[in-house]
């Protein structure tokens, strides 16, 4: 089979500054999926974005000549390059443009419109030089597959000649963002683009491009079935709700943990290894990571970590909130990020009257495997988490999750029942600074009975499913 993969974003062209680094994006989960689809035998041609800090030397074979198009009436050159996808055979081609844009939500029900308009106007630049590219090397397939933001590029795919597919694929990283621009603004983009309202009800509203992407795509790919049962139920705006209900071929995937990096039992960035059937190792961690950050190398409390950001829906201003409660708890606090001044201040005040118990650091200062394999539970109140990959790092390096019940965490985590003795985490709902800190009572309560709490830890691990498996 050829397919033609689109992403605005694929490792191993990509450099992630987040706390998870490229786990937690498009560009890991699309790079991994990228090769195995390679290894399947299929013939894989990937266009991407090429980052504009990184030196196109760094892995990539050959310079292509400039795309050279007008674009609203103004004369746009782009350089592309060609590499080769890591363990596979699929060849890349990377657009050299800025990275996309982000869009942030506010509140439950709004969007930035700037931000919005700035997503647009990115997603029209990098949709008429994928077509353009398209053209000059005539690349056809039997199957072209749209990811992320790209997915808006179902609405200009040709859908007759040569170079038609016989099935679009649109796959999503996080829904409630991507594509979220009007449809009509981005058709406008290509003035000889075929009306394909044949393909569509006419009765159905199609606000923004990604609806009308489900709509005209074969099948959808969605981060596992949480994400689907949060879309489908969701009061914003954004929610695809009615397309995707409507669609007959609608996927949930839960992605993969990288093995070469966060296999505990063998992975080379560790203070200490284990596994689990032995999680001695995972007490050396503890203490290694407990006098890098200055705190009372105590082993009766448990050392709970949060990762923080800027954002209204990552659940920052719950663990905040919630800081000092928590350290009444007896427990030791670590908050890795940074969050908006007024927050950061009060983490601050915070962590400077519990010098022993709480301490801050910046994303770059620490790596997530000795966060993660040193912490005994990681904590997240995300209003919206699509993938949930902290808590599936944390599970696989013996972390206790502490979780808000969405998405990507309430596929992964099982909420523990003392009655049955089952589970391996700690759900809550809805996000709240007291929800939160009720779920941490629960789990401090277990942390209390070092046999069951070990069984947790085990029972995550063991249940981990790494790449390529995923």
């Amino acid at each position: 089979m050829q397919i033609i993969f689109i992403s605005s974003m694929i490792q191993p062209y990509t450099h992630c500054k987040n706390p998870l680094g490229n786990e937690t994006e498009n560009a890991y989960s699309t790079g991994e999926l990228s090769q195995a689809l390679a290894r399947e035998g299929d013939t894989l041609t990937v266009i991407s974005v090429l980052p504009s800090d990184m030196s196109p030397d760094h892995r990539l074979a050959r310079r292509v000549e400039k795309l050279v198009f007008k674009l609203d009436g103004e004369e746009q050159a782009i350089p592309v390059y060609e590499g080769q996808i890591d363990d596979s055979n699929a060849r890349a081609f990377l657009l050299s443009l800025d990275s996309p844009p982000q869009v942030a939500l506010e509140g439950d029900l709004n969007v930035n419109p700037t931000e919005v308009k700035k997503q647009l106007a990115w997603n029209r630049l990098f949709g008429r030089a994928v077509l353009e590219l398209q053209k000059e090397l005539r690349l056809s397939a039997n199957v072209v597959h749209f990811h992320g933001d790209a997915v808006a590029l179902a609405l200009l795919w040709p859908q007759e000649g040569d170079t038609a597919p016989a099935a679009l694929v649109s796959s999503f990283y996080n829904p409630q963002k991507e594509a979220v621009f009007a449809a009509a603004d981005f058709e406008n983009l290509i003035k000889s683009t075929a009306p394909m309202a044949s393909r569509i009800d006419a009765d159905v509203l199609l606000p923004t491009a990604a609806q009308k992407a489900v709509l005209l795509s074969s099948a959808v790919i969605l981060p596992g079935q949480g994400c689907l049962r949060q879309i489908s139920f969701s009061r914003r705006r954004l929610a695809l709700k009615d397309a995707l209900l409507k669609h007959p071929r609608v996927y949930g995937i839960m992605g993969g943990v990288d093995p070469k990096k966060f296999d505990p039992a063998n992975g080379p960035h560790f203070a200490s290894n284990f596994d689990s059937k032995n999680l001695e190792g995972k007490k050396l961690c503890k203490e290694a990571l407990q006098k890098k950050l200055g705190l009372s190398p105590r082993k009766d409390a448990p050392l709970l970590v949060a990762y923080i950001g800027s954002e209204l829906e990552d659940g920052t201003v719950h663990l905040v909130e919630a800081a000092e409660n928590i350290l009444k708890e007896d427990t030791q606090l670590l908050f890795v990020g940074k969050a908006s001044p007024h927050l950061m201040t009060k983490l601050q005040r915070t962590a400077t009257d519990n010098k022993s118990r709480m301490a801050l650091a910046a994303y770059e200062d620490l790596s997530i495997t000795d966060v993660l394999s040193g912490a005994d539970m990681v904590l997240a109140a995300d209003e919206w988490a699509p993938w949930g990959r902290i808590a599936q790092i944390g599970m696989a390096l013996g972390c206790v999750p502490v979780v808000h019940s969405t998405g990507g965490f309430s596929d992964l985590v099982v909420d523990w029942d003392p009655q049955t003795r089952t589970g391996g985490g700690f759900k809550f709902r809805p996000a709240s600074s007291q929800e939160l800190l009720c779920a941490v009572k629960r789990a401090k309560e277990v942390y209390k009975a070092p046999e069951t709490w070990a069984s947790l830890a085990r029972r995550n691990m063991e249940a981990t499913i790494y790449w390529p498996e995923a």
